[in-house]
């Protein structure tokens, strides 16, 4: 990162910081460092909500937000910069928003799609760090490749139920070296089979926060260029326990770019249906319009069967997987197949239609979320 150290801090700049800037070893030069930076950040859920607010709060000057989901009811136990108001906004619109009215000496950047490779490189040649925030394998490899391609930092957390792991992949070591990064350690995405969606892995608010906290910490470290960066190493950390284990790597260079195949970038996860396929998403109501018995649809949940005990809706469960379960849904009559929000049961809507391109089938649209929260709204 070049510095010019030509910035200067304003009356009320150096009044917020303040507390901070007494620290020992910190002083205006050092916080002119963290206005001059550019951080980007890759989406705006549990884990980029508390390193926003940190990074935010500690003067990072321009801060890019990519994230192109909405607010979900079931987002705001660990999505810290969103409230029940917020519910069907865009995420990095009201990020923006709440982070905006934190500090006003701060840009924030908002890009309200999802990271894909058409826009990666207009994205990453403008910043200096990107802070891997997301929750499935294609984005974060995606993140990663194009982080090596483009010389940027990039700050990286993950967590699953009560553990996070940490690390800092691609950082300068010196002219034309640098530490490891995310290939190294896992050089292939895992089959997307064996990988559970965003909504059935089980986040707890507690270890996002914590994760994410850590993040920014490491980001700060990055753009101070502090002694210790975290790099050629990964943190395991254990939140019941609070054991960390450290998994030190041999950087092996850049990828090989050959070998990596485009569909591994494919956001088969956790991004919406197709346009071709969004004509048949339609909310209860609509099928309702359409059918006007609900016993004449065939309803399929195509959530865990975990999620189907907590949250039964009236169809039958079906839990996807795997292609093979396509198989098990039946014809004979209009099929609707549903999910927590309505993307699980869009890429399953999208199989079933390749196997059976003359079936008539449909995905609820926002899931059981919207139909629950609209019956809420409409018996007050």
């Amino acid at each position: 990162m070049k510095k010019s150290m030509s910035g200067q801090l304003s009356n009320r700049e150096r009044l917020y910081y303040s507390r901070q800037m007494i620290m020992p070893g910190w002083d205006e030069e050092t916080q002119v460092q963290l206005k001059e930076s550019k951080v980007l950040v890759i989406g705006a859920g549990g884990l980029s909500c508390p390193m926003l607010q940190n990074l935010v709060r500690a003067g990072v000057g321009h801060i890019g937000i990519v994230d192109g989901d909405s607010i979900q009811y079931s987002n705001l136990h660990r999505q810290s910069l969103f409230e029940v108001d917020d519910v069907g906004r865009s995420k990095a619109m009201v990020a923006a928003e709440k982070l905006k009215s934190i500090n006003p000496h701060v840009t924030i950047e908002v890009h309200h799609h999802y990271l894909t490779q058409r826009n990666a490189e207009e994205l990453f040649t403008r910043f200096d760090i990107v802070a891997d925030g997301t929750d499935n394998f294609p984005t974060r490899y995606l993140v990663n490749d194009y982080a090596v391609k483009f010389n940027l930092i990039n700050v990286f957390a993950a967590i699953n139920g009560f553990e996070g792991q940490l690390a800092v992949f691609n950082y300068p070591l010196g002219e034309h070296q640098r530490s490891g990064h995310y290939r190294d350690i896992f050089p292939l995405p895992p089959p997307s089979d064996e990988v559970p969606n965003c909504a059935e892995h089980g986040v707890l608010g507690t270890t996002t926060s914590t994760m994410g906290s850590l993040q920014a910490a490491e980001i700060i470290k990055v753009i101070l260029r502090s002694e210790n960066v975290f790099y050629n190493k990964l943190v395991h950390i254990d939140l019941q326990s609070l054991e960390q284990r450290q998994i030190q790597y041999i950087p092996g260079g850049e990828p090989d770019w050959n070998s990596i195949s485009a569909t591994e970038y494919d956001h088969k996860l956790c991004v919406p249906a197709k346009e071709e396929i969004s004509m048949l998403e339609k909310y209860y109501e609509e099928l309702l319009q359409l059918y006007r018995e609900v016993d004449s649809l065939q309803w399929v949940d195509v959530r865990s069967k975990k999620e189907h005990l907590i949250d039964p809706f009236s169809g039958r469960n079906i839990p996807w997987n795997t292609k093979q379960n396509v198989s098990q849904y039946k014809t004979d009559r209009p099929v609707v197949f549903y999910c927590q929000t309505g993307k699980r049961s869009a890429e399953v809507l999208q199989l079933f239609l390749k196997q059976y391109p003359k079936a008539e089938a449909y995905s609820l649209k926002g899931g059981v979320e919207k139909w629950l929260y609209d019956s809420q709204k409409s018996s007050q």
